[in-house]
């Protein structure tokens, strides 16, 4: 819902008053990131004028003045939508809980007193879940920044060996590529067992006014994507065959590439497949995760060709 609201936001009509639109939420989410982190920001004359003016009409049109407290939760947010909220956290009291890194995996670990001790009459099962020690595999991948704060950048079965023995964090590279290229609706980064990475892509687009399913057509914001690199690209199989769409995504993956930890998380081709990710397709769980391994089979062709001759 929050990313509805902001692409719905984010697609006012140009001129006067998107640039004003612009400009408060812009304000909107500086001002959450100063108190969230505890600048001072009570002397910002002009977040309040762009609320005044602005996002309280916003709030007061969507009934977001009659919320109390806005919630969400359960599946990933992305940071751009998430900055225009002052972002919070809860958790079970669990004293004395330590957390660690694996230097080897990027795997989160847990220890503490409330940890379980194992399984009862089944040593095996212990094992895999508890190390010697006692820390519990909890099956995440994340980091710690160098304010103690955590992220959870994967799971470890998604995680990535490539032949050089690299271990990619695919998630992180398919939203770091996402960020850069709002045409795109979904990515998904191959490379296990291989020299280098590539990514599958689809385009956002229209779906079916009765089965919801994707449809060939681009929707509003990669229509103006279209717009914006000079393509008159208005279809799927019109913007796989178009040079300004791959000159866009190539430069997007640039972008991206230049962000990343380290030279073996570079993407360095891809492909857009003809039809976005869906229930129908299989390509996606009922809880919208990506079945990765069934989007691999249906593409394997592509992704081999990918592949085919490759001297980097």
């Amino acid at each position: 819902m929050m990313e509805s609201l902001k692409e719905k936001l984010g697609g006012a009509p140009e001129g006067l008053k998107k640039s004003l639109l612009t400009w408060a939420m812009t304000l909107g989410a500086d001002y959450a990131n100063q108190s969230q982190f505890g600048a001072d920001s009570g002397a910002n004359l002009s977040f309040w004028a762009a609320d005044y003016l602005l996002l309280s009409k916003v709030r007061s049109a969507l009934g977001l003045d009659e919320c109390s407290i806005f919630l969400t939760g359960a599946a990933p947010i992305a940071p751009d939508v998430i900055r225009q909220v002052e972002d919070r956290y809860c958790w079970a009291r669990n004293g004395g809980t330590r957390t660690r890194i694996d230097p080897d995996t990027g795997e989160i670990q847990y220890t503490g007193r409330h940890i379980f001790m194992g399984y009862f009459k089944d040593e095996a099962a212990t094992k895999a879940s508890l190390d010697e020690d006692g820390w519990l595999y909890s099956g995440d991948v994340g980091e710690i920044d160098k304010d103690g704060f955590l992220s959870i950048t994967g799971r470890i079965k998604e995680i990535i060996i490539t032949s050089g023995g690299e271990n990619i964090p695919p998630v992180l590279i398919e939203n770091a590529l996402k960020s850069e290229l709002p045409a795109l609706a979904n990515v998904l980064v191959i490379g296990e067992q291989r020299k280098f990475l590539t990514f599958l892509c689809s385009l956002r687009v229209e779906p079916d006014a009765v089965t919801a399913a994707p449809t060939d057509n681009l929707d509003k914001v990669a229509l103006a994507v279209a717009k914006e690199i000079g393509s008159g690209a208005t279809t799927v199989p019109e913007a796989q065959v178009c040079e300004k769409f791959r000159k866009y995504i190539e430069e997007g993956m640039a972008r991206a590439n230049a962000k990343a930890a380290s030279r073996a998380q570079y993407a360095q081709k891809f492909v857009i497949i003809p039809r976005d990710f869906s229930l129908d397709g299989n390509e996606l769980t009922p809880t919208m995760k990506v079945k990765r391994s069934v989007v691999e089979k249906k593409y394997s062709q592509e992704i081999e060709q990918m592949y085919a001759h490759a001297c980097l």
